[in-house]
């Protein structure tokens, strides 16, 4: 278990968040509807839209070069103080918010044919990675919700041999459209 400060944009990470390195742990507490939607390897922004009311969008909270938390860095391989690519966004079904994301794109990942990730603007991430060959997930954290917290999953993957992050939180909003 890893405790992670708070992100600096995501509401959901305001609380303390507190990860489970062993996603395939049980946890009880963790409602049913629920547990397909954070054990998923296929693309979110696939299965938001099926559940969507309205187009899905993407709303930019942080785009641009800083230093990712330790905790990141470290699982990333970067050294402490090296830059990343972080990105935080809201993703949203019409004007209500269901998910909101932070990724961490360290530099040797911008590479090539995946330069364009840095020029993302307001299209899903997910929309591209999960398109392209080359990607692989290599593990998984989930975010077990404390007082006003989130569910939430953290996905490790390799883009083309090359390490990112994707911290995904479930919003409120999601879980009632999952009864």
């Amino acid at each position: 278990m890893i405790m992670n400060p708070p992100h600096s944009r995501l509401s959901p990470a305001s609380q303390p968040v507190r990860w489970l390195c062993h996603a395939n742990a049980l946890v009880p507490e963790m409602p049913p509807r629920l547990r397909r939607w954070l054990y998923s390897e296929d693309s979110l922004t696939r299965r938001l839209r099926r559940v969507c009311r309205q187009p899905l969008r993407v709303e930019v909270l942080q785009h641009g070069y800083s230093r990712p938390q330790l905790e990141e860095a470290r699982l990333l391989g970067l050294l402490p103080g090296r830059m990343a690519l972080v990105r935080e966004v809201r993703l949203l079904d019409g004007e209500e918010a269901v998910v909101e994301a932070r990724s961490i794109i360290p530099t040797a990942v911008l590479q090539g044919s995946w330069r364009m990730l840095a020029r993302l603007g307001e299209q899903p991430l997910g929309e591209i990675i999960f398109t392209r060959p080359g990607l692989s997930r290599t593990g998984l954290d989930l975010c077990v919700p404390r007082g006003q917290g989130h569910w939430g999953r953290r996905n490790h993957y390799r883009l083309s041999g090359q390490p990112l992050l994707v911290a995904e939180f479930f919003l409120p909003a999601l879980l009632h459209r999952l009864d």
